[in-house]
C-alpha cells in the first residue's frame, strides 16, 4: 500500500513538473510571437513610409526586404504557438472555406505533433 502511494505521489510530481514545463514553453512561444509580430508591424509601418521614387540597387526599397525578413521571422513563432495551443488561437470564424480546410489540416497535423511530443500526456493542459 505504501509503495503504491509513493508511486502515485511520484507520478503526481512528474505530472506537475511536466505541466509547469509546458506552461513555460507556452509562455515562451507566445512571448516570441509577440516580439516577432512587433518586429513585423514595425517593418510594415516602414514600408508605408517608402517614397515611390526611393533609389535602390535592386529596384526594391530596403524596407521591403526588411518586411519580408520580419515576415519570415514571424512564421516560426506562429508555428510554435500553433503547437502549444490551444487550437482556437490559430482558428478564425471569418476564414474563407479554402482557408478553413487548410486550418483543419493544420489542426490535424498539430494534434499529431502534440501527441508525438507528449503534449497530450497527463499534466499538459
Amino acid at each position: 500500500m505504501k509503495r503504491r502511494q509513493e508511486h502515485s505521489d511520484k507520478q503526481a510530481d512528474r505530472d506537475e513538473q511536466r505541466k509547469m514545463l509546458h506552461r513555460k514553453a507556452r509562455k515562451d512561444a507566445y512571448s516570441a510571437l509577440l516580439v516577432a509580430y512587433a518586429g513585423f508591424d514595425e517593418a510594415i509601418n516602414k514600408v508605408w513610409l517608402v517614397q515611390a521614387d526611393t533609389p535602390t540597387d535592386d529596384g526594391i526599397p530596403a524596407a521591403f526586404h526588411e518586411a519580408e525578413q520580419a515576415l519570415l521571422d514571424l512564421r516560426p513563432a506562429v508555428s510554435a504557438v500553433a503547437l502549444e495551443g490551444p487550437p482556437a488561437v490559430v482558428a478564425s470564424p471569418n476564414q474563407p472555406a479554402v482557408e478553413r480546410h487548410r486550418v483543419a489540416s493544420l489542426d490535424q497535423f498539430v494534434s499529431a505533433a502534440r501527441e508525438a511530443l507528449g503534449g497530450n500526456a497527463a499534466g499538459f493542459g
